[in-house]
């Protein structure tokens, strides 16, 4: 049986390696997922199929990068205001394409990481 850490953990991982932010080609450290793999971890009661996976791994994306701030530029983070004024980074059309979950990219991820929870 698999620890909930070990699970994130593989989760993070098979979102890293599909990279559907293209983070991983700019270096970025192999935990940049984790965030996301706990968001979809504190989620799964809710899911029922890898179709109801990738539903939620593009939700969750969508959510994650698809909203931003303007950030002051004195400060490094924003403040907490700032991230309470988040705005979409796209068009609601553009976000529905980026972040559509019958695309390929969330429908392999949908599969995988549903594989890797009914294992």
């Amino acid at each position: 049986m698999t620890s909930d850490q070990e699970l994130k953990n593989r989760i993070a991982s098979a979102l890293y390696n599909a990279d559907p932010e293209g983070l991983a080609v700019t270096a970025a450290p192999s935990d940049e997922y984790s965030s996301e793999a706990e968001i979809i971890m504190d989620r799964l009661a809710e899911i029922n199929s890898a179709s109801d996976m990738a539903v939620l791994i593009a939700n969750v994306f969508r959510r994650q990068f698809g909203w931003g701030t303007v950030a002051n530029a004195s400060q490094s983070e924003p403040s907490d205001h700032e991230w309470a004024e988040a705005q979409p980074l796209y068009s609601e059309a553009e976000l529905d394409q980026i972040y559509n979950p019958e695309s390929e990219v969330y429908k392999i991820l949908g599969q995988e990481i549903w594989n890797l929870v009914n294992d």
